[in-house]
């Protein structure tokens, strides 16, 4: 979802597409990039480019949506002794570290999972169980 570019027509303004009221009517194909870059912003963690807090609030609605769940399992988990790497080194250093964990992390999941930092050294990750289902029964 996140880090990949919005196009003006996910965007909305379009006639009949129930988007209508939202008020980004006649905005023009380069008001409404601008818009979809701020929304990916708007969801988007400024340091590591992951998800945010609110990114990942909204796809774990979504897999637990009672019309229609997906199975997902969730995974939370923080880095131990990252205090003692901002005390020794600096926060420089410490968000150095943030910035490597998460493309070590990223680099190891699927694209259809979403990854997201919910605070300092805390991150969340949602696994669509179904798609490894799928997945095993093809191979």
């Amino acid at each position: 979802m996140l880090g990949d570019e919005v196009r003006a027509d996910e965007v909305g303004g379009n006639e009949g597409s129930g988007d209508e009221g939202r008020g980004d009517e006649g905005w023009g194909d380069e008001g409404k990039t601008a818009l979809a870059n701020v929304l990916v912003k708007a969801l988007s963690d400024a340091l590591t480019g992951l998800g945010n807090r609110r990114a990942m609030i909204a796809d774990l609605s979504a897999a637990v949506d009672p019309t229609h769940p997906k199975p997902t399992i969730l995974v939370l988990f923080d880095l131990d002794g990252f205090k003692e790497v901002n005390d020794a080194f600096g926060h420089h250093a410490g968000d150095l570290l943030l910035m490597e964990v998460s493309l070590r992390i990223r680099a190891t999941i699927r694209t259809e999972d979403m990854l997201a930092r919910i605070g300092g050294d805390e991150f969340v990750l949602l696994v669509d169980v179904l798609l490894i289902v799928l997945a095993e029964m093809l191979c």
